[in-house]
């Protein structure tokens, strides 16, 4: 959720984002301080984004074509995946690439 309220903030208009800077810092401040926590409980987030896609560690809600991106690698990363000590936690919600 932290996330996704950083990304609703990033949407804002810049007269909105400029009134919401403090709050947008302070909801970051708060991301990485969980994921700190996290991490040294073991649990770390997975970086998807432009990596080949793997059915193991991403769950593909969409598909997109790309004349950047590969065919087969991750696009976009709608919701973030998680490794506890290696094992999966939560995959990765991507948006994989068709090519051009």
């Amino acid at each position: 959720h932290l996330e996704l309220g950083l990304q609703h903030m990033a949407g804002l208009p810049q007269e909105d984002a400029v009134q919401l800077a403090g709050y947008s810092d302070n909801l970051s401040a708060t991301l990485q301080a969980f994921l700190e926590t996290l991490k040294r409980h073991g649990v770390v987030r997975m970086e998807a984004k432009g990596s080949e896609f793997n059915p193991d560690l991403h769950e593909a809600v969409g598909t997109a074509n790309s004349d950047v991106v590969p065919e087969g690698q991750v696009i976009d990363v709608l919701q973030a995946g998680y490794l506890d000590d290696g094992s999966l936690l939560r995959p990765a919600r991507v948006i994989v690439s068709l090519g051009p």
